[in-house]
């Protein structure tokens, strides 16, 4: 499964993305009846993954049940809730969806993952359980505490090669490329100091993500060590669906040993591009955002005009 499989004209892609898209009130609308993007009673799937994923979480240090809810129902700003909630409420939004739409009778063709979102998407492709996938999360969030991690990720309006120029001007040797979505959008990964001073330069428009950490940045291959030691073997299952890692610029194999491949993460940059590249031109398929937000359909909609894109937990009017 190691070649970029044939999709076929009228296929399901899911996209799973990575940090970046604040998940407070992800589920609300589900909860609420507002959500008009999935069949009625959703919420009873979404909660009993929740339930899963809450289970899991408390045997690995994370008893926060009330902090998750309210989190994704917008009960509490994911910020001010305990660390690690919003890694978590990510990833259990993803993963409800993900059941929500295959009890709906959706089958993808392919998984298209980035980052955090390589967990959610091995857990719909079947090579992972909730439980195993929740615990790779928790591991994640625990190295996430080290104060070495902290620092800040910047949306650029640019492409690589622009934001490699950007990169220049800043001469700061803790300031990385750390994805590439399409030729007009990519991410950079640094300390605070040196993202402060990249935001004081001329240049292509930016913004700083809502994540207070590095990620994608060859400064942290200590924390990616820890990440290994921390996880030890992952219970892997074969894989029902194909799914591409943006990180390793390819699918995923069933030889693939995930800790390690995960674990990348940390250090490798992210080249979403690759694959939108690869499906185009975009016939008939449908993309669903399989997550909070549009973050990698709106990348779908610049790199392949005209596509059919669904984001069901982003807010009503969104999709396109």
């Amino acid at each position: 499964m190691d070649d970029f499989p044939h999709i076929h004209d009228e296929a399901v892609v899911y996209l799973a993305a990575g940090q970046g898209t604040d998940p407070t009130g992800a589920l609300a609308g589900l909860h609420e009846g507002t959500n008009t993007a999935l069949p009625a009673g959703s919420w009873g799937t979404a909660s009993e993954v929740l339930a899963e994923v809450t289970q899991a979480m408390a045997c690995h240090g994370y008893p926060a049940h009330d902090a998750l809810h309210d989190v994704l129902l917008g009960r509490k700003p994911a910020d001010t809730a305990p660390h690690g909630t919003s890694m978590l409420a990510q990833f259990a939004a993803s993963v409800a969806l993900s059941r929500i739409l295959a009890q709906a009778g959706t089958v993808p063709s392919l998984i298209l993952s980035q980052s955090l979102g390589e967990c959610a998407a091995l857990v719909a492709a079947g090579a992972l359980t909730i439980a195993e996938g929740t615990r790779l999360v928790c591991a994640l969030s625990d190295v996430y505490r080290s104060p070495g991690t902290r620092g800040a990720l910047v949306l650029v309006q640019a492409g690589e090669a622009e934001t490699r120029a950007l990169l220049a001007r800043a001469a700061r040797d803790d300031l990385v490329l750390a994805c590439v979505n399409t030729p007009r959008q990519t991410v950079v990964s640094g300390s605070a100091d040196a993202v402060a001073a990249l935001m004081g330069l001329a240049g292509p428009r930016r913004k700083i993500l809502p994540v207070p950490l590095r990620a994608h940045d060859p400064a942290l291959w200590e924390y990616r060590d820890r990440f290994l030691s921390l996880i030890g073997e992952v219970d892997q299952q074969p894989l029902r669906v194909p799914v591409y890692s943006s990180t390793q610029r390819r699918c995923y194999t069933e030889a693939e040993k995930l800790g390690e491949a995960l674990a990348d993460n940390w250090v490798m940059p992210a080249y979403s591009i690759d694959a939108f590249i690869r499906l185009a031109p975009p016939r008939g398929r449908l993309f669903i955002e399989l997550g909070v937000g549009r973050t990698l359909a709106y990348s779908v909609g610049e790199m392949l005009p005209g596509a059919r894109t669904l984001t069901p937990l982003d807010p009503p009017g969104a999709s396109r």
